[in-house]
């Protein structure tokens, strides 16, 4: 796995949208069966999408997802560059959506990933509470529903508007517009 020189051409990008990171990876369905599958981060959205027909199957918008690094070792080989290599986990909304064994520095996906939030306009300063999520999610991944989780805060809706936003599923005016409604309503 890692990432490759060429990329790949999806369809039903956005205007602006470029790809940033890519990689194959197979999803078994079946007992001999298995769909050849891409992730991809674009500076707007991380995507998975077919590989041969490059049909996005799901999108989640760049401002939900969490990146966990772990493992975290650096190679020494005798006459050679270092590599610094590790575990990254990609998560939304508490559950993994996709995990890399062992990619070249995971840390500077994490901060690129970071970087293309900020840009955005979305806070990425407290990391842990990405870690805090898939830690409770872990824990917490077979148990019911407890009456408290489903009760919504005031601060969903504006959650929502975000990545309806990040998405490109509303206008920046209707953001706004919708963002001082909601505002007033509290």
């Amino acid at each position: 796995m890692g990432i490759r020189k060429s990329k790949p051409n999806v369809k039903e990008l956005k205007n602006n949208e470029d790809i940033v990171y890519h990689w194959k990876f197979k999803n078994k369905t079946g007992f001999l069966k298995s769909d050849k599958l891409l992730f991809l981060v674009t500076n707007k959205r991380a995507l998975i999408a077919d590989q041969k027909t490059k049909r996005i199957y799901r999108f989640f918008g760049i401002s939900s997802l969490g990146v966990v690094v772990k493992n975290v070792r650096t190679d020494f080989r005798l006459g050679k560059k270092s590599k610094t290599m590790g575990t990254i986990e990609f998560w939304v909304k508490g559950k993994k959506i996709f995990q890399l064994l062992s990619e070249n520095d995971p840390e500077g996906i994490r901060d690129t990933i970071h970087e293309l939030q900020r840009g955005l306009g979305y806070d990425t300063e407290n990391t842990e509470d990405y870690e805090e999520e898939r830690m409770a999610s872990d824990s917490i991944q077979n148990d019911p529903v407890r009456p408290e989780e489903t009760k919504r805060s005031s601060e969903e809706p504006l959650k929502i508007l975000k990545l309806r936003f990040a998405r490109g599923e509303i206008t920046k005016e209707e953001y706004e517009e919708t963002k001082l409604m909601l505002e007033e309503s509290d």
